[in-house]
């Protein structure tokens, strides 16, 4: 799998993430640099079981990241609650 943003995802990782449509959303999402930080993190792993818990652990990671950066009402008004409380 190829992201619309050139990262190439390894096919273990990719099954994963096409099978969860809000994961492989949140996966696409992110940057570039972050795309490739994850598969270089799941790349590294030198055992089976490793590169195993990796795909899963990089799955939530994925959608936590989701979560962090989102943008909408909920974080509009946490936003304006910041500035508001700093008037």
């Amino acid at each position: 799998m190829i992201t619309r943003k050139d990262v190439r995802v390894p096919s273990d990782f990719a099954g994963v993430l096409e099978t969860n449509a809000q994961t492989l959303a949140a996966f696409e999402d992110m940057r570039p640099s972050c795309q490739r930080r994850y598969v270089t993190w799941i790349e590294g792993a030198k055992k089976l079981e490793t590169r195993e818990r990796r795909v899963s652990r990089a799955t939530q990671m994925a959608l936590d990241w989701k979560r962090r950066h989102e943008t909408g009402p909920q974080k509009a008004q946490v936003v304006d609650l910041k500035q508001s409380l700093s008037s």
